[in-house]
């Protein structure tokens, strides 16, 4: 099974691999290694609660709770769904006035607006580590530039020519 979490090691893994090289000899890797772990832990995390809350039951969309009044019978419960694209219809869903299915419907809709707000973390997470590895990627090439350009080997710690010197 291919997770996200599965893709946040992958990435990790290969950007030190391609990295670690370069940045051994500027002392840089195990921070940037321990900020790549730190993030996959961090989506896992994520998962694991959205999972959780997905097996307790989420809606599909997120309702609003309604309580409307019924002569002499008392208040109960609706659930008020966004209007759906192209209809103009809001969906509602009766609940009633019994106090166990209340606060079931209640901690339902409490659990879906937390999956959504998890979601959205997740996605911003996921933007983030793609903004990471393209940084690191570009900052590889650069320093890959910058010794060929001052005739440094920085995998073998060679050491660098001054702006004078000719390049061999």
């Amino acid at each position: 099974m291919n997770t996200i979490g599965d893709k946040l090691a992958r990435d990790r893994d290969r950007l030190a691999g391609e990295l670690s090289p370069i940045l051994e000899g500027q002392g840089q890797t195990s921070c940037i290694w321990d900020y790549l772990q730190a993030l996959q832990r961090l989506g896992e995390k994520l998962l694991q609660e959205i999972a959780a809350l997905e097996a307790e039951g989420v809606y599909d969309s997120e309702p609003t709770p309604s309580w409307e009044q019924r002569d002499g019978s008392g208040a109960y419960l609706r659930l008020v769904y966004r209007t759906e694209q192209g209809t103009g219809q809001r969906r509602k869903e009766y609940v009633g006035a019994n106090k166990d299915k209340i606060e079931a419907a209640l901690a339902r809709v409490e659990r879906t607006r937390r999956h959504r707000r998890l979601k959205a973390r997740l996605t911003s997470l996921l933007a983030h580590v793609r903004q990471v590895n393209e940084g690191l990627r570009d900052a590889g090439r650069e320093l890959g530039r910058a010794a060929d350009l001052w005739g440094r080997d920085l995998h073998s710690g060679g050491q660098a020519l001054t702006p004078n010197e000719k390049v061999r």
